[in-house]
């Protein structure tokens, strides 16, 4: 048997502490895993990039297909609303036709028309010239003698000195029986 009497610092350690190897190979261990997650990140960071770069192409190819629906979608905006106004006319054409056929009759022999103005709502004008003031008043009773109108009324007259002929400018408002829904329900029927 043998003692040792050297103090316990200065005695021999054995080669291979448990300890000591156990925190070294965890040690090591962490390094490796450290290392090997730091590859893993920095390969999807790269991949990350070259997706993030393609879908970047691929937004800057889609702008201009993005362009072309926007000046599409404006088309089309402006096709509904030029639909709508032919719908508009449509429904104010069953209505005015007849009218119109009446009032070209009606006019007398020294007197024409400038302007109609024919909204799709109840009332339209007509703006005209005469020659003689007596016929203006003529055409309005031969107007409201039409059953196709509910209201005429004389608006304005004005003399125009400007020509060489003395000209009586008029202007007239007028309503037709019915309305514009009463006479699209009965054409429609």
């Amino acid at each position: 048997m043998r003692i040792n009497l050297l103090p316990e610092e200065y005695r021999p350690q054995p080669v291979i502490n448990p300890f000591r190897l156990t925190v070294l190979i965890t040690c090591s261990v962490l390094v490796f895993t450290g290392v090997i997650w730091l590859l893993v990140q920095n390969f999807q960071l790269r991949t990350e990039k070259q997706l993030l770069a393609s879908v970047n192409q691929q937004v800057d190819s889609y702008q201009e297909v993005l362009r072309e629906i926007s000046r599409y979608e404006k088309r089309l905006q402006s096709l509904k609303q030029r639909l709508a106004e032919v719908d508009q006319i449509k429904t104010a054409y069953f209505q005015y036709p007849l009218v119109l056929k009446r009032l070209a009759g009606t006019l007398e022999r020294d007197m024409w028309l400038n302007r109609l103005d024919m909204p799709a709502l109840e009332q339209f004008t007509v703006n005209g010239k005469s020659l003689v003031f007596p016929d203006i008043g003529r055409l309005l009773q031969n107007l409201q003698n039409l059953p196709e109108l509910a209201e005429v009324k004389l608006t304005q007259v004005t003399t125009d000195t400007d020509s060489e002929f003395e000209l009586y400018n008029f202007l007239i408002k007028l309503k037709p029986k019915g309305g514009v829904a009463e006479d699209a329900k009965v054409q429609k029927e």
